[in-house]
């Protein structure tokens, strides 16, 4: 005879409820070892998935090489990741809407560079209120307390502003005028480049209000023309990639390349060739490729309970004509070939 049999209805009874006590404290055991240790098992849905949204999905060389960066970091540690972006960096927008469709998807953790450090703001908590880990890069986001998320990787733009002042400040014929083109105001990075320009030119240099490109080379190139229509003009500083391509565009048109000082951010083809051609005069070089692999790296760093320094600084590099082709210089510049 079956030994439930023997107990009888009520003993039957009792042998049930204390089936279900025991799996359930081992289900419990199980997941709080799975979740203190972090081991594999079959509890686990899969691997590490991040989201990443950057400012755009366009074509421009920084974006290019920071997404390489991100892509070599996700192969080497074996996490699935999905790159998102608006196609301009204007369109603060969906960015913002992105952020939140990110949050439905309950990823691992989310990596942000945001466009407008002020709108992004609402977002990001809201990352950080939904329990997911936040890494930003390139430009920051800030609440009432303080910087949001855990880690924060990108060039020291006031440092990287500073160089660009003082590269203007040294060749600028005496008594002229300087111009500031930023590539988006709203953004951490371009405040704080224009800071450290500001720095580096001096308080005894001429400085006109920084202009907007709001995302736009075209935009870059309709505010240069602009500029140049003032005689006083010895030179424009451009805060990123696409706003020093507008400005060279509209010195070359307007037969002012070598004769109005250009000085500006990053690097693309046409750049380098307005550098060896002297329409650019000098350029401040970031790292994107180590900014996207190092946000990723710190990501992974923070879902595996390791402390993380809350500003990575990746570094930059000035760079001039006489420069561009020694040691890391040309491979920054070149890093598409």
């Amino acid at each position: 005879m079956k030994f439930l049999d023997i107990l009888g209805q009520r003993g039957k009874r009792i042998a049930k409820v204390i089936l279900l006590v025991i799996l359930f404290a081992v289900s419990i055991v199980l997941i709080t070892y799975a979740a203190v240790y972090k081991v594999p098992s079959a509890l686990n849905t899969g691997p590490t998935k991040i989201i990443v949204i950057g400012k755009t999905t366009s074509n421009i060389a920084f974006w290019l090489s920071l997404r390489d960066g991100v892509d070599v970091a996700a192969k080497e540690y074996g996490i699935d990741y999905e790159y998102w972006g608006p196609d301009s960096e204007s369109d603060i927008d969906t960015q913002i809407s992105l952020v939140y469709q990110a949050i439905a998807q309950k990823p691992d953790a989310i990596i942000l560079a945001a466009t407008d450090y002020g709108r992004l703001a609402e977002p990001a908590k809201a990352i950080i209120d939904a329990g997911i880990p936040l890494v930003t890069m390139d430009s920051n986001v800030y609440g009432d307390d303080g910087q949001i998320g855990s880690c924060f990787v990108a060039t020291d733009n006031v440092a990287a502003g500073v160089k660009a002042g003082e590269a203007m400040q040294a060749l600028l014929p005496a008594g002229k005028k300087v111009a500031v083109i930023s590539h988006q105001i709203g953004t951490t990075s371009s405040r704080d480049r224009d800071t450290g320009v500001r720095q580096g030119l001096g308080a005894d240099t001429f400085v006109l209000p920084t202009v907007d490109a709001a995302g736009s080379e075209e935009t870059a190139y309709e505010l240069a023309v602009k500029i140049l229509e003032d005689p006083d003009i010895g030179g424009i500083i451009c805060l990123n990639e696409y706003s020093t391509t507008g400005a060279a565009r509209a010195l070359i048109g307007a037969g002012l390349s070598g004769k109005v000082l250009l000085v500006g951010f990053d690097s693309s083809p046409f750049l380098n060739t307005s550098m060896e051609e002297g329409c650019l005069n000098a350029t401040v070089i970031q790292r994107p490729y180590n900014m996207g692999y190092l946000a990723v790296v710190n990501a992974i760093a923070v879902l595996d309970g390791k402390k993380v320094d809350p500003f990575y600084d990746t570094g930059s590099i000035l760079v001039t004509k006489d420069t561009m082709y020694l040691g890391e210089n040309e491979k920054l510049l070149f890093p598409f070939t």
